[in-house]
């Protein structure tokens, strides 16, 4: 065993330093790459070989092959280290790797690196959805209806929700008692005239004119049940209220009594008269047809 082995070894480097004479003598680190290079190459061939003739003579069990093959693989790997002989792909995709020498790879090559196949690895990707556009709540787009809410903000409105002086309004309602006005369209001695005259006398804001539902706008509609002192209540035509029908009337609320009758002061009953005067138990009995509506200024 140790006569073949001082023989292979001198085969080995004869033949390295014919290979390399052609090279140029003064280039020595070239000549000394070249001859290391051929050396672990021929000294792999004939390791390889030796393993194939000693496997021959021992006896195939498995584990004798099995130890064999993986001497041999050993070897390889030594001799032809895995260096990436290509490039990343124009689109990213791939990167390809061979088997072949680290040095002189390419043409004129002492050890062919293509001698295995190549080896293709696929960089792995994910695919992950845009996240969607952040969705804008813009709070003034939305309207918000308010229904029947009633606010204070005025002290004066404490007295059942009237935004007047009530009982400035009751004491001229009072001091027009038995006092008589002209009447006719737009004239002072007309229930409405008198009930906004009054009203106006408190400082309370009756802007409206024209109908019967009209003069109330800026003026609140309660329920008859809820009337209170300072309270107007209009007879009012229910299949037209806006019309000026006979038996339309107005006339003020200046006090609830305990039975649920009404006090109360109006102007031109009867019609045509003018005439301011006042009710201590009133209860509403307008004519048929007709609405006792209650506005609250």
């Amino acid at each position: 065993m140790a006569d073949r082995s001082a023989t292979d070894t001198t085969h080995v480097c004869r033949d390295t330093n014919a290979m390399t004479a052609a090279l140029p003598r003064g280039d020595a680190p070239l000549r000394g790459r070249v001859q290391g290079e051929l050396i672990l190459t021929r000294i792999t061939s004939l390791a390889a070989a030796r393993l194939t003739a000693d496997a021959r003579r021992l006896r195939p069990t498995r584990k004798n092959v099995a130890l064999g093959l993986f001497s041999l693989l050993a070897f390889s790997c030594a001799a032809t280290p895995l260096a990436p002989t290509g490039a990343w792909a124009a689109d990213e995709e791939t990167v390809t790797f061979a088997y072949g020498s680290l040095t002189g790879a390419g043409e004129g090559s002492l050890v062919d690196p293509g001698f295995l196949d190549d080896i293709s690895v696929t960089k792995q990707s994910l695919d992950i959805p845009e996240v969607p556009e952040p969705i804008t709540l813009d709070l003034e787009t939305f309207d918000v209806a308010l229904v029947d809410i009633a606010t204070v903000t005025d002290p004066a409105d404490l007295n059942n929700g009237h935004h007047f002086d009530v009982a400035a309004t009751i004491a001229a309602a009072y001091a027009e008692v038995g006092t008589s006005r002209p009447t006719g369209w737009s004239m002072p001695g007309e229930c409405i005239a008198g009930a906004k005259r009054w009203i106006l006398a408190g400082g309370g804001a009756w802007t409206g004119s024209g109908s019967p539902v009209a003069n109330y706008v800026g003026a609140t509609r309660v329920d008859l049940a809820a009337a209170t002192p300072g309270d107007v209540i209009q007879y009012t035509l229910r299949s037209a209220p806006n019309s000026w029908a006979i038996g339309v009337h107005t006339l003020l609320i200046t006090g609830v009594n305990s039975d649920g009758s009404f006090q109360m002061v109006e102007q031109n009953n009867p019609a045509g008269s003018g005439l301011v005067s006042a009710n201590d138990h009133w209860t509403p009995s307008p004519p048929s047809g007709f609405d006792a509506v209650v506005w609250r200024f």
